[in-house]
């Protein structure tokens, strides 16, 4: 897809952030090679700023980087890996999930963006920056491992990466309505002279210095702005609008439980794309979700609308 055009929009949800932010016990280990430097935190690859790396010490080695991530209580519905600010090429490296206790890999990895399959199950990015892969969804395990390995004998640099997403998606049954908006939001911040001159003071044009936005350039001729999406869906049925029962804790596929609930409405960002299809990288918007509302238009039938706005 290109031109932005809204076809099945899908919202990629990280289930980490989320849990700890209820309360929830997730422990994060690096079991694998060595983080380089004492400045190196495993848990910075979950925090949702992929502009901060965190590196491993893999240059010329043959030890693979494995990340144990475990969710104590109820386990997380997941079909999906998010790998931010990566140089996972230039690494010559692959990466893939294990669960079970790495006994079981993901099955039917399927490429979304920069993750053409290396070994079986394996994405094997095809240049440094943003990948996305889907899988099989799991849906009763509670013990993952994040394994990336090298491509052939040994790495061939470093590993970095900026952040992981690791959760389940949603799709949406049908595109916007007619209307929506697309907005690049610069701060306006005039100041008028006592004559009538007005001078300009832009503090930002887009990314930060040194800074760096999910599936954007850095060049000079980089889209600007922070982008926003004005949505609304109507006649979305109120089975997939919210779940029969709100105090049950299983896992569930209604709108609000796997995206207003999980991302605490505006609170975690999360990745947005317009065509769930769509293998264009700028199609993709690493966001936070804004001035939600439902109301019923029909019997068992909703109007939701939202705000995505990009988060640098």
């Amino acid at each position: 897809m290109s031109y932005l055009r809204p076809i099945l929009p899908r919202f990629y949800i990280d289930n980490i952030n989320w849990a700890t932010a209820k309360g929830g016990v997730v422990s994060i280990v690096n079991e694998g090679e060595a983080l380089s430097g004492a400045t190196q935190n495993i848990n910075d690859i979950f925090n949702l700023k992929p502009s901060t790396t965190t590196e491993w010490s893999t240059d010329t080695d043959t030890t693979n980087v494995d990340i144990g991530v475990g969710f104590t209580g109820v386990d997380h519905a997941v079909d999906f890996m998010i790998i931010l600010n990566h140089n996972l090429n230039t690494a010559g490296a692959e990466i893939t999930a294990k669960y079970n206790n790495s006994a079981s890999q993901i099955n039917s990895m399927v490429s979304v963006l920069n993750a053409a399959e290396g070994t079986q199950d394996y994405a094997a990015p095809a240049a440094d920056g943003d990948t996305i892969f889907t899988f099989n969804q799991l849906t009763s395990e509670a013990d993952f491992n994040i394994i990336i390995k090298p491509s052939v004998t040994n790495f061939t640099a470093d590993v970095k990466i900026g952040c992981i997403l690791f959760g389940k998606l949603h799709t949406l049954p049908f595109g916007p309505t007619m209307g929506r908006s697309h907005q690049a939001q610069f701060p306006v911040k005039i100041t008028e002279s006592e004559g009538g001159v007005r001078f300009s003071n832009l503090p930002w044009t887009g990314v930060p210095q040194n800074a760096y936005a999910p599936f954007r350039g850095a060049t000079t001729y980089q889209y600007g702005g922070r982008l926003i999406h004005e949505l609304t869906f109507t006649h979305l049925a109120d089975t997939a609008l919210i779940r029969s029962d709100l105090s049950a804790i299983t896992e569930s596929a209604d709108f609000e439980s796997d995206v207003l609930q999980k991302t605490l409405n505006s609170h975690l960002p999360f990745v947005f794309v317009l065509d769930s299809a769509s293998q264009v990288k700028g199609d993709y918007l690493f966001g936070r979700l804004f001035d939600y509302a439902s109301r019923e238009i029909a019997c068992q039938a909703f109007e939701i609308s939202c705000r995505i706005e990009e988060e640098f």
